[in-house]
């Protein structure tokens, strides 16, 4: 299946897969969930993705503290508190 991935999209995509492995057989999550949610909570994340981009960081950091997502509400609702 050819799935072509906008530019973001795309980007966001290879920042992760540079961390996080395809795994073809069954394995353990979390360390690799909990290292990309520290790079999210620290804003390095959305750096990385936003370089080059026409996002300005200003607006991406401005939406990270305001804890604004791209992931719909009732999503979100349905998230367990920690």
């Amino acid at each position: 299946m050819d799935i072509r991935l906008g530019q973001g999209t795309r980007r966001t995509h290879e920042i992760i897969r540079r961390d996080i492995p395809f795994l073809r057989e069954d394995a353990p999550l979390a360390p690799f969930v909990e290292a990309l949610g520290a790079r999210v909570r620290s804003g390095a994340f959305i750096e990385e993705v936003i370089q080059g981009h026409s996002l300005s960081r200003a607006t991406a950091s401005s939406n990270a503290r305001s804890g604004h997502t791209s992931i719909p509400s009732s999503v979100r609702r349905r998230r367990s508190p920690k």
